[in-house]
């Protein structure tokens, strides 16, 4: 993916973050040309496509439907998950692209057979940036596009929260709008707006949710609904 390409997932999960109160970024937006002026570390990588280490914690109270029914916010249901694993053994540091993306095959294919979704059925997908070229990889593991065609859809506004029709997959700022917080900007992000106590954050319409963690050989995905019928 050419640089412009990285700097727009970099910037829409900076954009968001600076949305959000308790975000390491708040009110700091970044912008193409910033990113674009930053050295590179090993190309095409510069220090603003990693996140921050930040120091935070959450909690999700977890019930039965019948119980949630009963309390004072919308619930939000579980309904599904699934686990990566690498398909070939080798340390961490010698994982290649191509390991990465076999095992999101298997993944995904797992994710939609447990939950009866499939791609076009998710409203807001909420996928993993502990570096921003995770991003490219959950997009085509999770079957938003094709293979090889992610930077495609990002460098055509396809993933801009603002944009009508978009995928808003860092809408909650995710860890490089967040902070490292591994996972949870993703989780809280689905809450949020499924529970409808997004503030002025709130998108309309959102039924379903994905939650990624990690990679998708290596981590998971939730999914999430507020309306199980």
């Amino acid at each position: 993916a050419p640089r412009e390409a990285m700097a727009r997932v970099v910037v829409e999960a900076r954009k968001n973050g600076a949305r959000i109160p308790w975000s390491a970024w708040h009110g700091k937006p970044l912008t193409v040309e910033q990113y674009l002026a930053e050295p590179q570390i090993i190309a095409p990588l510069c220090r603003l496509d990693a996140d921050m280490p930040v120091e935070g914690a959450a909690c999700f109270i977890l019930t039965s439907a019948e119980r949630a029914r009963d309390l004072p916010n919308r619930p939000v249901q579980v309904t599904g998950y699934a686990s990566g694993y690498p398909l070939v053994h080798r340390t961490q540091l010698h994982w290649t692209l191509d390991d990465m993306m076999d095992g999101g095959i298997g993944l995904s294919r797992r994710l939609w057979e447990a939950t009866g979704f499939q791609p076009g059925d998710i409203d807001l997908p909420q996928v993993y940036d502990g570096f921003s070229p995770f991003v490219y990889i959950w997009l085509e593991s999770l079957g938003f596009c094709k293979r090889g065609e992610a930077h495609e859809l990002v460098m055509a506004g396809g993933i801009d929260s603002d944009r009508p029709g978009a995928l808003p997959v860092l809408s909650g700022g995710g860890a490089i709008g967040n902070g490292r917080m591994h996972g949870v900007p993703q989780m809280l992000e689905c809450y949020l707006q499924l529970a409808g106590r997004a503030g002025e954050r709130q998108r309309a319409g959102v039924r379903t949710a994905l939650a990624c963690h990690s990679m998708p050989h290596f981590g998971g995905v939730v999914a999430y609904t507020n309306d199980p019928d």
